[in-house]
């Protein structure tokens, strides 16, 4: 199956048209003329009709559902009662944990901050000795 063709070879257009031919003029119109006496003098005027009756309009009936009761009773299967509770009981054990667990992380991050709070101390330390020491040796006693 090919799927390029040879191009076909562009035909010339069919001869040149013959021009339309003038078109007729008012004169060569023949339109008949009214004259006026045969327009009537006044234009007869429609008769009245009588108004309809108006139809009262319909109540509108309003959009929103109307409120349930407050108190309304749902049915749900023992099964799936039994199924919600343990699911519900489920998550309070895991949220203990959650609360458990980031008690944790807090106590260790606590310690931590006492740890690193300890290293500053000494280092603080370390330098005033060091301090104390670079300025003993570089001034002489008199």
């Amino acid at each position: 199956m090919a799927l390029f063709f040879k191009k076909k070879k562009e035909e010339p257009e069919g001869e040149e048209l013959p021009p339309l031919p003038p078109l007729p003029g008012e004169e060569e119109l023949k339109l008949p003329e009214i004259k006026e006496e045969e327009l009537p003098a006044k234009i007869p005027s429609l008769p009245q009709l009588a108004p309809a009756p108006q139809k009262p309009l319909p109540t509108p009936t309003p959009t929103t559902p109307l409120l349930a009761e407050e108190k309304a009773t749902v049915f749900v299967r023992l099964d799936k009662y039994k199924e919600i509770m343990r699911t519900i009981s489920e998550m309070e054990s895991k949220l203990s944990e959650l609360k458990e667990t980031l008690d944790k992380i807090a106590g260790i991050k606590s310690k931590e901050a006492e740890i690193i709070d300890g290293w500053a101390a000494m280092l603080s330390e370390t330098k005033a000795r060091l301090d104390e020491v670079s300025q003993k040796l570089t001034k002489p006693e008199v």
